[in-house]
């Protein structure tokens, strides 16, 4: 078999491969975890209201009557994105699904959020996408925080450009 340059693989080519696959692994994952993670309450107030995004500014744009049931998909802070049996999703203020009742009858206990929740957290992770000067970027991250004053957290960002590429790696302590 000849091996010439025409024939081996484009550098860039694989790092794209690699990242999307990466990217589609922990997407994956996610959709797995968060699929463990659906509870099913009933309305006990006379309505709760739907609202598109998690927020009192976001509109209205539909209301849960007394007596139907709600799934539980997500919670951001106070507000919890809900699945009605129509398949209506959006977003219900805590307020009003404190008022719900789990299946065995008794009304949905919620903890409360408070700062020291947010800062006990030890890992964190992401993904970014943009522009850098023309060059379209994508970036992995992930951090872990040791105290609450002291983590470490390692990037990788791909640029792509029409003239030149990079990968760039921090470590950061």
């Amino acid at each position: 078999m000849d091996v010439t340059p025409a024939t081996l693989p484009n550098k860039k080519v694989m790092r794209i491969s690699v990242v999307l696959f990466l990217l589609c692994q922990w997407l994956l994952a996610s959709v797995a975890y968060g699929a463990e993670q659906v509870q099913e309450v009933k309305v006990a107030d006379p309505y709760i209201e739907l609202h598109t995004g998690p927020g009192r500014g976001y509109p209205i744009f539909y209301v849960v009557p007394r007596g139907d049931s709600v799934q539980i998909l997500l919670r951001k802070t106070d507000w919890f994105k809900v699945r009605t049996p129509k398949g209506k999703e959006g977003w219900v203020n805590r307020d009003q699904m404190v008022e719900t009742l789990q299946p065995s009858g008794e009304k949905l206990t919620i903890a409360e959020t408070k700062l020291k929740d947010a800062a006990r957290r030890r890992w964190e992770a992401g993904v970014l996408g943009g522009d850098f000067g023309g060059a379209a970027v994508l970036s992995l991250y992930g951090a872990y925080g040791f105290t609450d004053t002291m983590s470490v957290e390692l990037s990788a960002s791909q640029v792509l450009g029409d003239f030149s590429d990079s990968l760039m790696v921090n470590v950061d302590l």
